[in-house]
């Protein structure tokens, strides 16, 4: 660097590296900026280079993504163009502060220029790779689902990440780790190209050109955010209608942004533009003893002395994975699928307007554990490691009766934590697939027998009947979940097929394939549920054989049903229509219930409340179900039901044959409601045509949330009250 007496600046010696080796030394006229580095010229263009990119690469994916805003007939064109717009400065304002950081942090580097150049690159690196592949798996979520990737989704993520890496394999092979690192590879063209040009980056055009598009930048952002709020004024009086219900185009707008815009645009909008959800409101605490019984210091409820070993009858709980209710005869099928079912369904209470508490496993499991609907507030997709609030456990209470108590999953209960709310010290056993070493594992052919880190339900019911008969005198209670009937239905090649057409000669996709192949995938989906039929076939016959059959009592449910585009999704966890709420459920107790057709409403939070009715043992008062071997009558009550897989915010409420499905995503509130007598496939809204019956369900429904979440989210509610007590609405 060099200077005239005044101490002007006239010139600057640029030191860059000629590939990894040799410097080379350019002489420039003066810049009348003192200090710029080539290095920091580079990591500026790259940074802008990616930026730019990765912004059209986000307006592409809106194009071609179904459910983007690209696709919203009803939304105005300015406003898409607001939001491709936005989505480009969004990437360019983040590079911009990542290669001013890194600028910043290699300057603390006194090493040459060369060296400096190489921590620039690393750290480079290290900086935007996450969020590259971020934004990358969070389109291919979006175009899977419909949703991108959250906070709570990501954390969801982490924890569980070799099972989704396996599911992604079996479903889709090799083609998203392929799509990835090109992706990654294109990302390091980006941002090595530059170097390959730095002859004319360390030019004097290239620092004004990156001048000037940084003030660009810097001015666009409170010119669009000065339209955005034009735009609110204009549009704020205005209405749409959609799914039959009038709602506000600014709210609208909102929902866009914030849901279908872009995965860095929309985080961006819910942290800096969305407010927090506002905490359980007073006025819900204050109500709380209305709804919730006091707890007692320490936890009274006691087996009464006079359960004695002639009324202990063995108790199996079955869960049966995404199990429609209309795959039993009884329930609706037009085709025998599961003929040992059938079978024991001719001996039991069937319940055949049953549902599950949610459309999805994780809160789906509170309900036959432990009788609890799930926390319908907003946090964390998994249970934590130490769960605070009352939870008793079937099998805990039964313990204290002398009971042998197990869990035999074919599922990972490591999956968002499930184990953390099952698992207990007073099982005797435990088993589930994420079991590294265990006697129960030893010698199975993992390649064999298991699936995306599940268990082959065959070797899971054998391990259950091998612990009946290990001691088959001695009361138990057993939970059993069964797995095989999950997506995509794949089951041992030996097995046959009794549907058809089964063959999967189209591409499948996490929880997604071609709707005009639905009865194909459908066909898999009844082949999976014959094969658990078979193992379950297995698991009576031994019941039988030990003479075990009369004193046990069985209950089988699905954990939650199953879409086939009947309302354009596939699989679960998207909605709340009744082929993924309505479940079988049956109650297997020739000795104890009649057998026969229960049209009472029901659900599966009844399953624990059904059991300790049934040995004749009080309701313990942290059971949120009812007792369903009861003779009373509840064809009123209210049925709750909850979606929180990420970003799926849906409620809904059944009562008598209308049921209505509230939406609440962003600030958005659309509202469905359905004559389930008169439409049970869900087609016709009658929001507007029934206001007031719409208005009462709303309000029973709010109410119903706001008090769980006041009980759920002040500890000390929980640590005074039992949960909120619902039998009598």
């Amino acid at each position: 660097m060099s200077s005239n007496d005044t101490g002007t600046l006239r010139s600057i010696d640029f030191v860059v590296p000629a590939g990894w080796g040799a410097e080379r030394s350019f002489r420039r006229r003066s810049f009348q900026i003192a200090g710029v580095n080539p290095a920091t010229l580079v990591s500026f263009s790259a940074f802008f280079f990616i930026s730019f990119f990765l912004g059209l690469f986000e307006i592409i994916m809106a194009f071609v993504s179904r459910g983007s805003y690209m696709h919203e007939t009803m939304l105005p064109l300015e406003f898409k163009v607001y939001i491709a717009v936005q989505s480009v400065l969004a990437w360019g304002l983040l590079f911009a502060v990542i290669s001013m950081l890194t600028v910043r942090l290699s300057s603390f580097f006194k090493r040459n220029s060369e060296s400096r150049l190489k921590l620039q690159i690393i750290l480079s690196i290290c900086l935007t790779l996450p969020f590259v592949i971020g934004d990358f798996i969070s389109w291919e979520c979006f175009r899977a689902s419909g949703c991108f990737v959250s906070c709570g989704l990501l954390n969801f993520a982490v924890f569980n990440l070799r099972q989704i890496l396996l599911s992604m394999y079996e479903q889709e092979g090799i083609l998203p780790f392929i799509l990835l690192g090109i992706f990654s590879v294109l990302w390091g063209v980006g941002l090595f190209l530059p170097f390959l040009f730095r002859r004319f980056l360390a030019s004097r055009f290239m620092l004004y050109f990156l001048i000037c598009l940084t003030v660009i930048l810097v001015s666009l952002m409170p010119f669009f955010i000065m339209v955005r709020y034009e735009a609110d004024k204009v549009y704020s009086g205005s209405t749409v209608i959609a799914d039959g219900m009038p709602f506000n185009m600014s709210d609208y707008f909102n929902m866009m942004l914030s849901e279908r815009s872009a995965p860095m645009l929309g985080l961006a909008y819910a942290l800096i533009w969305k407010s927090c959800v506002p905490p359980s409101s007073e006025r819900a605490l204050a109500e709380l003893p209305v709804y919730c019984k006091s707890r007692p210091a320490e936890h009274s409820y006691m087996i009464p002395v006079s359960f004695q070993d002639k009324d202990k009858y063995n108790v199996i709980v079955i869960w049966v994975e995404s199990m429609r209710a209309d795959r039993l005869i009884s329930c609706g099928a037009k085709r025998e699928i599961m003929p040992n079912l059938e079978k024991l369904a001719a001996s039991s209470r069937v319940f055949v307007n049953a549902r599950s508490t949610a459309n999805h496993t994780n809160l789906a499991i509170m309900a036959p554990f432990a009788s609890l609907y799930p926390y319908s507030g907003e946090g964390s997709y998994e249970f934590p490691s130490e769960i605070k609030y009352p939870v008793t456990r079937i099998y805990e209470i039964l313990n204290k009766a002398g009971y042998r108590t197990s869990i035999f999953s074919s599922e990972n209960e490591s999956w968002c934590n499930l184990a953390s709310f099952m698992n207990s010290s007073v099982l005797d056993v435990f088993l589930h697939s994420a079991m590294k070493k265990t006697e129960f594992k030893a010698g199975m052919d993992d390649a064999e027998k298991m699936h995306a880190g599940k268990f082959n339900d065959e070797y899971t019911v054998s391990q259950a009947i091998s612990w009946i008969k290990s001691s088959p005198r001695a009361p138990f209670c057993m939970f059993l979940s069964l797995q095989q009937s999950h997506f995509p239905y794949i089951i041992p090649e030996y097995f046959p097929k009794k549907f058809s057409p089964y063959i999967l000669d189209f591409k499948i996709r996490y929880s997604e394939y071609m709707k005009p192949k639905s009865d194909v995938m459908m066909n898999n989906y009844d082949n999976s549920l014959h094969y658990i039929d078979h193992q379950l076939g297995q698991l009576f016959k031994t019941l039988e054989r030990e003479n075990l059959m009369k004193k046990t009592i069985i209950i089988l449910a699905g954990d939650h049903g199953e879409e086939f585009y009947e309302h354009d999704a596939a699989c679960h966890g998207q909605h709340l229509y009744e082929e993924t709420v309505r479940v079988p459920l049956l109650v297997y107790a020739p000795a104890l219930l009649e057998s026969g057709i229960d049209r009472r409403p029901a659900q599966t939070i009844d399953i624990s409340p059904t059991v300790l009715g049934l040995l004749k043992l009080p309701p313990h008062p942290n059971f949120q179900g009812r007792n369903l071997a009861a003779a009373e009558d509840f064809s009123l009550r209210e049925i709750y039901l909850v979606s929180r897989a990420y970003p799926f915010r849906l409620q809904a409420i059944v009562k008598g044959n209308r049921k209505l499905i509230v939406d609440w995503s962003g600030s958005l509130e659309l509202s469905r409601l359905y004559n389930l007598a008169k439409d049970p496939l869900e087609k016709d809204n009658i929001v507007l045509k029934e206001p007031a019956v719409a208005l009462d369900l709303y309000m029973r429904l709010k109410k119903f949330m706001d008090i769980q979440r006041a009980y759920y989210e002040h500890s000390e509610m929980q640590d005074k009250y039992m949960p909120p007590s619902w039998n009598r609405f």
